[in-house]
């Protein structure tokens, strides 16, 4: 009996085409990954770097900390399969990376502050408005604390969020604009995290306050969820998590003369958008999703997609040179600190003590979500 050889190169279009959308919808590295496979299926399906096709940005996508030692090679790390891919990346060479979001980075030109957009996996660089038009004499004062972006699938059109550290105000521009328009200040309501979800970007301050925040014209900040002040709240975070919008609260141990020192809790809410007026609705439990959290981003990953890494749990970052960073579990409150990262408290220049090699999966999650240093290459302990 003679053996069967298949040609997969000579499947029908048709269904090259209907498998491409099926991917294309999931994932772009997919689709990418598909038009890699032959000639005949490359023809087939159109070139995601074509400018007039209307590509979805990369979904669950991290760059991860590089230390320095990459030159112009990064390691990308999916959130919801573990698969990770090294791609060269010449572009970063005259741009420094003011932000991320799902894998696209947000460059600024060291020599003109041009702002461009990058998408890593189709090496498409579009335009944004320079930050010098933005903030004028400011500009070497001010510090980009974390970005999102949105897509319109209809207008193939990506909007780009910034908010910038003391400003109290956050930035939008569409690719293609020619200058960024900011919204006025919103009393007492300080930019701690903010969250690109369903379509519509969230801010959180440091009392757990929410505003939704819309483009317009006019660019507005609307408080949805006000929360009493709280004198023990050390900070709170946006985070997606398994398709749900959370607010995570996290709180001081005690007070003491000069400030307060440590953890104590977190608290956990969902934040319910689906009626009339938000809510918040307490968590006990985040199933097998384990939740990381620093000073400029957050992450939600499963413990069925990362071995080693302990659902129901909280991994966090220092929030100032009297903390520590540690994992916090919400099935029975308890703390485990990660010992190796107390160089912060006991010394080390600037209060930072460099890690030792090999490094874990929760260092380069904790470092993605310290943006200063992860932007530079740097595994700090403490990620401060």
């Amino acid at each position: 009996m003679r053996e069967l050889i298949l040609d997969w190169s000579m499947l029908c279009t048709d269904l090259i085409q209907e498998i491409a959308v099926f991917l294309l919808a999931g994932d772009v590295v997919d689709y990418i990954g598909l038009r890699s496979v032959c000639k005949a299926w490359r023809s087939a399906t159109a070139d995601p770097r074509n400018p007039t096709f209307h590509v979805p940005p990369p979904r669950s996508w991290i760059m991860l900390c590089s230390d320095g030692e990459a030159g112009d090679s990064r390691h990308f790390l999916h959130l919801s399969t573990g698969k990770s891919l090294r791609l060269r990346l010449p572009e970063l060479d005259p741009h420094k990376i003011i932000g991320c979001a799902d894998g696209l980075l947000v460059l600024q030109d060291r020599a003109t502050t041009a702002v461009r957009l990058l998408n890593p996996f189709t090496e498409s660089l579009t335009h944004l408005p320079p930050l010098a038009m933005l903030v004028e004499d400011e500009l070497d004062h001010v510090q980009v604390t974390s970005a999102a972006v949105t897509f319109s699938s209809f207008s193939g059109l990506s909007t780009v969020m910034l908010s910038f550290y003391h400003l109290q105000r956050l930035a939008f521009a569409n690719v293609g604009d020619s200058e960024w328009v900011i919204t006025d200040r919103l009393q007492n309501f300080h930019f701690t995290s903010t969250s690109c979800y369903q379509g519509r970007f969230y801010a959180t301050d440091y009392n757990g306050s929410i505003a939704v925040c819309d483009i317009g014209p006019p660019p507005t900040v609307t408080p949805i969820v006000i929360q009493s002040f709280d004198l023990h709240v050390m900070n709170s975070y946006l985070v997606e998590s398994a398709g749900d919008l959370l607010l995570v609260r996290r709180y001081y141990s005690s007070a003491i003369s000069g400030g307060f020192v440590d953890t104590s809790k977190f608290e956990v809410f969902k934040v319910d958008l689906s009626g009339w007026l938000p809510r918040l609705v307490p968590m006990k439990s985040l199933g097998d999703r384990a939740l990381f959290l620093a000073q400029n981003r957050t992450l939600s990953v499963s413990e069925k997609d990362f071995p080693g890494i302990r659902g129901n749990s909280i991994y966090f970052g220092v929030c100032s040179l009297q903390d520590s960073a540690g994992v916090f579990h919400l099935e029975d409150g308890s703390f485990e600190s990660l010992s190796y990262h107390q160089g912060l408290i006991h010394g080390g220049k600037a209060g930072k003590e460099l890690l030792c090699r090999p490094f874990s999966l929760f260092d380069h999650l904790l470092c993605y979500c310290e943006h200063k240093d992860w932007s530079k290459g740097v595994m700090y302990s403490g990620f401060c």
